[in-house]
């Protein structure tokens, strides 16, 4: 897709879409890269309606990343919308960022950090009531 004025949020997130569809085929490569473009033309737009939108994509590039095994940059890029999540009182994918972190950790050998951050996303799920409690609880058990 090219952008030849500033795209909507809509425009973007349809763009985004396709990212999603890529790493389903597991071309992570493919999806980093809309991932990326997409996040760069978010940034241009000075009002979302959608406030979701910038944390999926940060969720998502951040778990392109950890699949080509980039799992500090996959780490910094959940930083941001966690802040962004803090400040605005909205813990849509809180917990699932905060997870994200953790896995990078586990993948990295590194499972005193990894714990804090699974404990962080078990606290979340748990007060959210999501199904990924157990999944939390298992993994924080087996480190």
């Amino acid at each position: 897709m090219t952008f030849e004025k500033v795209p909507s949020e809509r425009e973007i997130e349809i763009y985004f879409s396709k990212g999603i569809f890529f790493a389903e085929e597991k071309r992570h490569k493919e999806a980093l890269e809309i991932y990326q473009e997409a996040d760069r033309r978010l940034k241009n737009l000075l009002y979302l309606k959608d406030t979701t939108i910038r944390s999926r994509i940060s969720f998502n590039l951040a778990k392109s990343l950890t699949n080509l095994e980039q799992y500090e940059k996959s780490i910094n890029t959940c930083h941001f919308p966690i802040k962004e999540c803090l400040q605005n009182d909205d813990f849509y994918l809180l917990g699932d960022l905060n997870y994200q972190i953790g896995f990078n950790y586990e993948l990295q050998k590194e499972c005193q950090k990894a714990i804090i951050f699974y404990e962080k996303a078990f606290f979340i799920f748990t007060m959210q009531g999501s199904p990924f409690i157990q999944i939390v609880t298992d993994k924080i058990k087996n480190l």
